[in-house]
């Protein structure tokens, strides 16, 4: 069986204070997963979690569906399977009704007896226990899918508890037990085992990204608990592709299949093949590349630099920038023009920073100041208040310029 590793597609997300639609991009993503899927005769993919965007609106959900269907049909009408869970970002109640949708409409292929059907889709929010075939019928692999530990699922019923601390607690708790319970009376150990999950495992350093669990998500598993003798464990959650412990290359994180953020602008992307025979994992996991999209920080000191930006960065036209312009308000410089030139050379721009200078040449951070341009100065206030390590920094951020957009500043 060949087995291909994928996680946090994030379709739908849109970038910056502009809110670039990253659909173009994403949709190049599976498109080249495609391709590989193809190319290697895998059997199943593996999607551990984050397959969508938060608070997606339903036509967004529709347009998702349909770059999946459109990527992926051929895949699984030739008997390919794909396994799908839900992350920290997705709809539970969504992944439920896809579920219960593709079990009504589509009973699948039987590949042997002993093995539930393949050559569709299992969206699972759920704990469960797939045996699955090759599309020959020549091995049957187990797949233990334990998606996003979601309090929803795990505290119904529940009383008593007071703080988020407590809860966090209490699911990972239930969790825990779930996957225990699974692995004892489920498991066939004598047959080849694969984890699927999407989990923030202790030990493992988190990005700086604006894909972070909230407080009230901190769930962490405890990597003595993963099942390290098993052909192959799928994570899901962390964007840089990586391995969980040293010289242990089959328990690792699929990471993004694009830059999502700045925190990722410097990853390489890619996705994981595995494959299985006689019930045993052959060689190491190979990563497959894929090509993202380039994303850059560009920062803006000498006004005469603008019209070379396009020499400076020969990917100016696909490259997604955020551009920080560093100017000196006393000179009285047209800035409305300044920012048009800058945005010609980057047609592909998600968002901006101004960096007042003052006559000396250095930025302007303290003292009181009018305000003559409020959103520039709620951002100069929020970008002062909130450290630098903060990890909420730039998603607060992010949320006040939407706001500010929003609001007409």
């Amino acid at each position: 069986m060949k087995i291909l590793h994928t996680s946090d597609w994030h379709l739908g997300d849109k970038l910056g204070a502009r809110r670039l639609e990253r659909r173009p991009h994403l949709k190049n993503g599976l498109n080249q997963i495609a391709r590989y899927l193809e190319e290697y005769k895998v059997d199943v993919m593996i999607i551990s979690g984050d397959v969508f965007s938060d608070q997606l609106l339903m036509e967004a959900r529709r347009d998702a569906i349909g770059d999946i269907h459109e990527a992926f049909q051929a895949f699984v009408q030739a008997g390919g399977t794909i396994i799908a869970i839900s992350g920290n970002h997705d709809s539970e109640p969504f992944f439920d009704l896809l579920y219960d949708a593709t079990e009504l409409v589509s009973g699948g292929k039987s590949f042997r007896p002993d093995a539930d059907p393949g050559g569709k889709l299992y969206a699972l929010a759920f704990p469960k226990v797939l045996r699955l075939s090759d599309r020959l019928g020549r091995e049957v692999v187990q797949f233990l899918v334990m998606p996003f530990p979601n309090k929803r699922r795990y505290l119904r019923g529940e009383s008593g508890i007071q703080t988020i601390e407590q809860q966090n607690m209490r699911v990972m708790e239930q969790f825990s037990g779930a996957f225990k319970h699974l692995i004892n009376e489920e498991i066939d150990k004598s047959k080849a085992c694969v984890m699927v999950s999407h989990l923030f495992i202790n030990g493992v350093e988190l990005p700086h990204t604006r894909f972070h669990l909230t407080e009230a998500q901190e769930m962490i598993f405890s990597r003595q608990e993963l099942p390290t003798s098993w052909a192959y464990i799928a994570c899901g959650h962390i964007h840089r592709p990586q391995a969980i412990f040293n010289n242990a290359e089959h328990i690792r994180y699929a990471g993004s299949i694009e830059r999502l953020d700045l925190g990722e602008s410097a990853d390489d992307k890619s996705v994981t093949l595995v494959e299985i025979r006689d019930g045993q994992r052959v060689d190491q996991p190979k990563l497959l590349p894929l090509k993202a999209a380039p994303l850059y920080r560009v920062e803006i000191s000498d006004l005469e630099q603008i019209p070379h930006l396009r020499e400076i960065y020969p990917d100016a036209d696909k490259a997604l920038v955020k551009y920080f312009l560093h100017w000196d308000k006393s000179k009285g410089y047209n800035l409305a023009e300044i920012r048009r030139e800058i945005e010609r050379a980057f047609p592909e721009w998600y968002d901006h920073e101004m960096v007042n200078l003052n006559p000396s040449g250095q930025p302007i951070t303290t003292g009181p100041r009018q305000i003559s341009n409020i959103r520039e100065t709620v951002e100069m206030f929020l970008e002062s208040q909130i450290p630098e390590n903060d990890l909420c920094r730039e998603k607060l951020l992010e949320r006040a310029k939407i706001l500010l957009t929003q609001e007409g500043y």
